[in-house]
């Protein structure tokens, strides 16, 4: 099982993405991301290209 939480990418939640891969992980945190943390994303979004945000969730997904 893969996870990437919230608070692995700088964000004071509890919200924990879970999933047998990579992609699904990371489909399900941006989703969330999305609706829980708008401002979040777009301050990411000025700051990263969407290909830096993946890569640095990529980096920091744990297998457990």
């Amino acid at each position: 099982m893969k996870t990437l939480a919230c608070k692995d990418m700088g964000v004071d939640c509890d919200f924990m993405a879970k999933s047998e891969t990579e992609e699904e992980v990371m489909e399900k945190a941006m989703e969330h991301a999305k609706k829980a943390h708008p401002e979040k994303m777009e301050e990411m979004m000025k700051e990263m290209s969407q290909e830096e945000i993946e890569e640095e969730m990529k980096r920091k997904i744990k297998e457990e």
